[in-house]
């Protein structure tokens, strides 16, 4: 792996950390409505998960330098930083909108469907930027019986 790409790794990593301490803040600081129901609870608890699958999602591209794959790393670190603002966005609305009207099943299926595309996605990733079979060149004995012809 370049030390380009480690570096960015690291940064994205730290920038997680830093993500997460400003949702803490916002999530208790901010005076919603109805807060601390069990629609705040399970925005709350899927912006923790969608951390630490974003942290798993660093670990598993900087992992990826035991085979010099820069392209898994791109791809991984591409959908983690995609995964963990898609989740800040849908817990920050629906902490904001969070009413009476809305049923507890509605965050619940979003931030699921959200978790399983990008878990489906990681893993399409690291199928994908596997080492591609190098194609083989011909033998040479070919080439030599086609100019003797």
């Amino acid at each position: 792996m370049s030390k380009n790409v480690s570096n960015r790794l690291k940064f994205l990593f730290a920038g997680i950390i830093l993500l997460f301490i400003l949702f803490n803040i916002l999530a208790f600081a901010i005076p919603f409505d109805n807060k601390f129901n069990a629609i705040y609870w399970v925005c709350y608890g899927g912006f923790v998960l969608a951390t630490l699958a974003t942290i798993m999602f660093v670990v598993i591209a900087l992992n990826a330098d035991k085979y010099h794959n820069d392209k898994c790393a791109n791809r991984v670190s591409l959908f983690g930083c995609s995964y963990i603002v898609l989740q800040l966005v849908v817990s920050i609305i629906f902490m904001a909108i969070n009413s009476e009207n809305i049923k507890t099943w509605v965050p619940v299926v979003i931030i699921s469907i959200i978790f399983v595309a990008m878990v489906f996605l990681l893993v399409m990733a690291t199928i994908g930027s596997e080492e591609e079979p190098k194609e083989e060149e011909p033998a040479p004995a070919k080439k030599e019986e086609e100019k003797q012809e």
